[in-house]
């Protein structure tokens, strides 16, 4: 496959039977996102924080199973103390020997909780942080992937693979059908970072910004400004093509035209329509226009 041409795009409307699609983008700007990320996160002052706050976060970790751990060890002496007392009870007094029987089998209620509690702790909070040997060996990872990730000798594959490491997964979303893409990536342990793309749309209509445009290039027109200084004006102030770059002069004409032609009133024609309505060329028609027999307007 050419990864050079190679595009996402979800065919879960089609094979649902709907009649819409989702809106797809190259894959070069999604996978240039998700490297970048995963390469910033692994980087080595990236990975020395998250280090140190998985460090912390095992150190509270440890602390509560301590706290626990101690309620446990007294739940356990508790249950042996009741346990001694009923050994030590008469068993003629029957009246003492069931009141210190429904205490040790509280106590070893109470030691049960606690021992479950415990369980459910220690289950819920997964395995503990990386040894110091495994903290080394991460450290000189991180600093061997960036010059990995370049070699020519790294397959595809491979750093498919590596990415699957530390992401879950990629939610992408085309918002309504525009240039711009919100991306959440899904890390490995939980967290979730959101990023926005530009991706490049067929038709200036479907830029976000596109009736802004149209009413910015119609205003700078109006004040006399030539198409080079609008298409100056409007780069610099972050409008954009429908391919994601920046505005030309001719770009600016093709779209003032258009503004022109959505501004038409009922009785008015753009010039090659009304020619190929009434079938007569368009040198004829402006010849008409000089002679005063139609009545036009730029």
């Amino acid at each position: 496959r050419n990864q050079a041409n190679a595009y996402y795009h979800c065919a879960r409307p089609e094979r649902a039977g709907l009649v819409e699609s989702c809106h797809g983008l190259p894959a070069r700007l999604l996978d240039d996102l998700v490297a970048t990320e995963v390469l910033r996160a692994i980087s080595p002052a990236s990975l020395e924080a998250s280090l140190q706050a998985a460090a912390n976060v095992e150190q509270e970790r440890l602390r509560l199973e301590q706290h626990r751990l101690g309620r446990v060890e007294r739940a356990r002496y508790e249950c042996q103390r009741a346990e001694r007392q009923y050994d030590l009870a008469e068993p003629e007094n029957r009246q003492v020997v069931r009141t210190l029987e429904a205490r040790w089998n509280t106590a070893l209620d109470a030691l049960q909780v606690e021992e479950e509690e415990l369980a459910r702790f220690r289950q819920g909070h997964g395995p503990s942080a990386p040894s110091v040997l495994e903290c080394e060996a991460i450290r000189q990872l991180a600093s061997d992937v960036p010059g990995l990730w370049a070699c020519s000798e790294m397959t595809h594959q491979e750093r498919s693979e590596l990415i699957r490491s530390v992401v879950d997964r990629v939610v992408v979303r085309v918002v309504d059908d525009s240039e711009h893409v919100d991306v959440t990536l899904h890390w490995a342990g939980g967290f979730a970072s959101p990023h926005a793309l530009v991706r490049p749309v067929g038709t200036y209509s479907q830029l976000r910004d596109y009736g802004e445009l149209l009413d910015r290039i119609g205003e700078l027109r109006s004040n006399g400004h030539t198409a080079c200084s609008i298409a100056s004006e409007l780069s610099a102030s972050g409008f954009r093509d429908s391919r994601g770059g920046e505005l030309t002069a001719s770009q600016i004409r093709h779209l003032w035209t258009r503004l022109a032609s959505e501004g038409l009133n009922d009785c008015e024609w753009e010039l090659s329509r009304l020619s190929l309505s009434v079938g007569v060329s368009e040198s004829r028609l402006r010849d008409w226009l000089r002679r005063g027999w139609l009545r036009g307007r730029k």
